[in-house]
């Protein structure tokens, strides 16, 4: 025969563990979903976990939104050929540090790489709250010359520096 006193410590238990459950599905449902963490200032992303009914131009509006005002000019496009998000970033200056860089300027080449790694610190958080908002897209950086924006002066995929005039 079982005794029924021996279960109810396990059945409260149980019971607890249910209720904690029920309680963050219904306060994490609101949760954010992406914080977007550039050098200590932070943009957050609102939206359900479980659902974010984010189209890709809403994703690539909310990334410019948290370069906006760290930068000259920021645009952002989706490429759904290659399931790309492409950021395109002005910042003025650029053009001549990269050129002074390149012609062995210590100090323009030390301003150079410091912006080379903050550029990677972007795109590794853009990355993540993409990861969470649209899983399999990539996040590309553009920093096009503040002169000629036609021209880049630096392309980066994944942190990874692809091309750099420096």
């Amino acid at each position: 025969m079982l005794n029924k006193k021996a279960f109810r410590p396990v059945l409260i238990v149980a019971g607890c563990v249910v209720l904690a459950l029920i309680l963050c599905a219904v306060f994490l449902r609101d949760a954010t979903v992406a914080v977007i963490d550039l050098d200590g200032d932070v943009a957050v992303i609102p939206g359900s976990p479980e659902n974010p009914d984010y189209t890709k131009e809403e994703v690539a509006d909310l990334l410019r939104k948290s370069l906006e005002g760290r930068f000259d000019t920021v645009s952002c496009s989706y490429d759904e050929t290659h399931y790309v998000y492409t950021v395109y970033l002005t910042r003025a200056g650029m053009a001549v540090t990269a050129v002074q860089a390149a012609d062995g300027n210590k100090a323009a080449l030390d301003a150079w790489n410091r912006s080379v790694e903050s550029l990677q610190t972007i795109n590794s958080a853009l990355q993540k709250a993409v990861d969470t908002l649209s899983p399999r897209d990539l996040v590309m950086i553009y920093l096009l010359n503040d002169q000629t924006p036609d021209n880049a002066l630096l392309i980066m995929l994944n942190s990874k520096v692809l091309t750099s005039v420096v």
